[in-house]
């Protein structure tokens, strides 16, 4: 029997470091870790390889079981498909979090599942809140006090072109109109004037 771990988190600029150390004081002989979202299976390679390299016999262990997935669905895919191959899963983190194929133990995965998924709808639904409450309360200020930018202002190519060839505008009374910085009115400009020469050559 082989102890195999997981470690994840989710960004690039968090660190694996005090999930492998744990993970390595439990006893395991292998750690597959990566830097991936756990909303979603697809793209994460090394949970795959730890899918592909279990054998009967071997436990899992991670420190929590949103390592393993976030949704409900995922985690009950990945938890039948150990049981079906005779692999046990512990949470050390989570003191009684164990797979051991009895009815108490899928009962009680479930259950945490669950909540960890609540959880987490829970906590987006808060971000959405505070946005919206951010750009409600930002309506009252002046523009140039406003701390909520919102997403970035698309810009008109046909209409930058338009003040330039036909208003014969320079590039910061075009800036100033669109109200864009000058550098992307130079860069939709050179883009234009580069189509120009490659359909003329």
């Amino acid at each position: 029997m082989a102890i195999v771990a997981y470690a994840r988190v989710s960004a690039a600029d968090q660190d694996l470091t005090t999930q492998i150390e744990k993970l390595r004081a439990a006893g395991a002989e292998r750690v597959f870790a990566e830097k991936r979202s756990g909303n979603s299976l697809s793209g994460r390679s090394e949970f795959e390889a730890l899918m592909a390299f279990v054998r009967e016999g071997d436990e899992v262990i991670m420190t929590r079981i949103d390592r393993c997935a976030r949704s409900m669905a995922d985690f009950q895919g990945i938890i039948t498909a150990w049981k079906k191959r005779g692999v046990r899963f512990r949470a050390i983190d989570q003191a009684g979090v164990v797979l051991d194929g009895s009815s108490t133990s899928d009962l009680f995965l479930n259950l945490l599942m669950a909540f960890a998924e609540f959880e987490t709808r829970l906590r987006k639904e808060r971000q959405l809140d505070g946005i919206a409450a951010k750009k409600a309360a930002d309506q009252s200020k002046p523009r140039h006090e406003r701390t909520y930018k919102g997403r970035p202002r698309s810009i008109d190519a046909d209409a930058v072109r338009y003040l330039r060839e036909v208003e014969k505008l320079g590039a910061s009374a075009i800036a100033k109109r669109l109200r864009i910085g000058r550098a992307s009115v130079y860069r939709l400009l050179d883009q234009h004037h580069s189509c120009i020469k490659g359909t003329g050559s």
